[in-house]
């Protein structure tokens, strides 16, 4: 009964009628046959048979020729594009013949991806061009360096933050190599490479991207509403360091420890009434000779006859030996102005106005970075971070750069100046309450040196300020009740400085860290705005007994020396207003000099060079202002440097033999104005005369015959004797 009740209900459904509900749409049989379909297409561009590979072609292991990874980084697979650069790499280490010859391929190839939306693609990328740049000469890759600022600029300004970042990464790749390149018209608007990287930093750092009129406020469009992680706002901010660096400076060497570095006299040109009286003041004692003994002036060539074998020897100067036409007058005025206006673009090197704009638009980024993360640095327990550490120290290296290329420049107006003194004083309030910068831990080296540069900072940032004032700018003061800050900050630096010369450990410290070159000329602003100020004496006492206990083959010696001589000359040029009541110890700084000539002998000629310098321009400045005394010790001691009287070898040559020629030169010209100087009032309104040489003088002419005889400078030594009238 079962069984016949289901077929019966079975029967009746194949012809039984659905009921349609509402809202749907009518169902499709059960039987139906879905004949839809989808097709996918499937690329083998290395299988395809209408090409034909070349079989010599370098491969990798995987068998992919340079052809076949450059199209692997157009792949839309992540890891294909990520294989792709360590192939190139691999192919490239083993057959770097390639480089070259593929270099436009592989630059056009690798920029398109510094915008890959893939994190590993991107640092792939960055560890394949970190490894390949260097190997690519500079004059090669420098007609690259369009595109690649091409790509890399409109990668910071990509949708997603971590692009942009790792766009900050690739530009500090190219500032390495290319750091011309990347900074040029970095002043002049987004038309040009340098404008729009720097337009890219303010972006991402949310500090404004576009600047008003000269005099008109700044325009801040950036609608960048990302906050940064301090990881990636230190590497922005450590790369705007790097790029504010290398704009102002215009690829000029400013490290103080590099060889041939020009030594810093900026903060002396208050000294003088002009410019030009501060070069010439510069230039007495700026080395021009090289290692050589050869000048460092480099002259370029032209072609020149020889009168003796040619028949028509004649100069013609205006005339172009590719040209028959003559000069006119008006080709030789517009020829004189295109000269000057050369002349004046490569003095104008900085455009103070843009500078001054750029730093009062970063100056809110700058001040609430510090506030950020200087309780956390200068804790009094606790060690800080690397991050935090880092963070700090670029904010105070940035306004470093900015604020210095503001006040050391004499085309900003007293308007601009004042602005900027206000500005850089806000964020020397802030660092005031911490200064002198102490570690916590006194046995992390890498932390106290950290540390001793903040202080440095500090230190020269102050001092641009109290040189942009003047001296007597802490004293007119409206509150004469309450201390004046500036005033008060000069008292802890002048304290900080007058321990530093003195080597004793500032506070917090167990031991005294030693100055090197680099930290003594950052702070020589600081210490001349010290000696222009009230109450200067300590600070000079303590910089002329740094200057005398500094050993002679030590670095530091050099910028020691450069310094003092010029301020010991800048007191025969405006009187005595820098040396006051310190004459002997100053007398004992330039009685050491010999010593420190005899010392040094020919292993440092620059050395030995300004020293000599100096003691020819004291010589030239008659009557001898200092003592009869200083000048026959000076006298004595130069005698050996010529002349050795061994107790048992007998007379040897001294360090004199060891210089270079055109060195020699120069050192005969000290020692002969250094003999006729003579301070006996019998010489005064006469020319010197043999008599009158006194026997100190004697010997050291002495000396100097004998340590010249059978040399090649005999013969400008006796000219120098005949000129000055030195005999027997």
């Amino acid at each position: 009964m079962p069984k016949a009740t289901k077929r019966k209900k079975e029967k009746a459904a194949d012809f039984s009628k659905a009921k349609l509900k509402l809202g749907k749409g009518k169902q499709a049989p059960t039987n139906a046959v879905d004949t839809s379909f989808k097709a996918r297409s499937i690329a083998l561009p290395n299988q395809s048979i209408a090409v034909e590979k070349d079989g010599d072609a370098p491969t990798t292991k995987r068998r992919h020729t340079l052809d076949d990874l450059l199209a692997h980084l157009k792949h839309y697979n992540a890891g294909t594009r990520r294989d792709a650069l360590m192939g190139l790499r691999e192919l490239l280490n083993e057959h770097s013949e390639l480089i070259v010859p593929s270099l436009t391929s592989l630059v056009n190839a690798c920029v398109r991806i510094i915008a890959d939306e893939d994190a590993s693609v991107r640092k792939a990328l960055l560890s394949f061009m970190s490894w390949l740049i260097p190997l690519i000469p500079v004059d090669l890759l420098a007609p690259h360096a369009s595109v690649l600022i091409l790509f890399a600029s409109s990668a910071q300004t990509h949708i997603f933050p971590e692009i942009r970042v790792d766009a900050v990464r690739f530009i500090n790749l190219f500032l390495e190599y290319v750091p011309d390149a990347m900074v040029t018209g970095w002043n002049q608007g987004t038309s040009q490479p340098g404008g729009r990287v720097l337009e890219g930093y303010l972006g991402i750092l949310s500090a404004g991207t576009k600047f008003g009129d000269n005099e008109g406020p700044m325009q801040a469009t950036s609608t960048a509403s990302v906050v940064l992680t301090p990881g990636s706002r230190l590497i922005i901010l450590q790369s705007l360091s790097l790029f504010l660096k290398r704009a102002i400076s215009l690829g000029a060497t400013t490290d103080p420890d590099a060889p041939g570095a020009p030594f810093p006299t900026w903060y002396l040109a208050s000294s003088f009434r002009d410019e030009d009286a501060h070069r010439k003041f510069d230039t007495t004692l700026a080395p021009v000779l090289s290692a050589s003994g050869q000048s460092c002036k480099k002259r370029s060539w032209i072609p020149e006859a020889d009168k003796e074998y040619e028949t028509f020897v004649h100069d013609y100067p205006l005339l172009d030996a590719s040209s028959a036409q003559g000069w006119s007058i008006q080709d030789l005025d517009e020829a004189l102005k295109s000269v000057k206006k050369l002349s004046e673009d490569a003095s104008s090197t900085i455009d103070v106005s843009f500078v001054t704009r750029l730093a009062r638009t970063l100056h809110a980024t700058l001040v609430a970075t510090y506030l950020d993360y200087a309780p956390a640095v200068f804790a009094p327990t606790g060690t800080p971070s690397e991050t935090e550490l880092q963070l700090v120290m670029t904010v105070v290296e940035i306004t470093r750069t900015l604020y210095g290329a503001i006040f050391q420049s004499d085309s900003a107006s007293t308007s601009r100046h004042e602005a900027s003194a206000n500005e850089l004083k806000t964020l020397l309030n802030y660092m005031s309450p911490y200064f002198p910068f102490t570690p916590a831990s006194s046995k992390d080296l890498k932390l106290q040196k950290a540390f001793q540069d903040l202080n440095l900072y500090y230190c020269e940032l102050a001092s641009l300020i109290a040189l942009a004032t003047g001296p007597d700018a802490a004293s007119q003061t409206r509150r004469p009740k309450k201390k004046d800050t500036l005033t008060a900050q000069t008292e802890r630096v002048r304290t900080y400085i007058i321990q530093l010369l003195h080597g004793e450990p500032v506070a917090g410290q167990q031991l005294a860290r030693a100055l090197s070159p680099s930290a003594y000329t950052a702070l020589l602003p600081t210490v001349w705005s010290l000696l222009n100020a009230p109450e200067a004496d300590d600070v000079l006492a303590a910089l002329l007994d740094h200057a005398i206990s500094v050993p002679s083959k030590t670095p530091l010696k050099l910028p020691t020396v450069a310094f003092v001589g010029r301020l010991v000359l800048l007191e025969y040029e405006h009187g005595p207003t820098r040396v006051r009541g310190l004459e002997q110890q100053a007398n004992d700084w330039i009685e050491a000099l010999p010593r420190v000539l005899w010392e040094v002998g020919g292993t440092n000629p620059t050395l030995s060079e300004i020293i000599t310098r100096i003691l020819l321009r004291l010589a030239q400045r008659r009557p001898w202002a200092r003592s009869e005394a200083l000048l026959q010790s000076l006298r004595s001691k130069l005698a050996p440097f010529f002349v050795i009287a061994h107790p048992a070898k007998g007379k040897l040559p001294g360090p004199y033999a060891k210089l270079p020629a055109t060195h020699r030169h120069l050192v005969l010209e000290a020692v002969a104005a250094l003999a006729a100087s003579i301070s006996h009032p019998k010489a005064k309104g006469r020319p010197v005369q043999a008599a009158l040489l006194t026997a100190d003088a004697l010997a050291l002419v002495a000396a100097v015959d004998e340590a010249s005889a059978g040399a090649d400078d005999a013969i400008y030594w006796a000219q120098l004797k005949v000129g000055l009238k030195l005999g027997q």
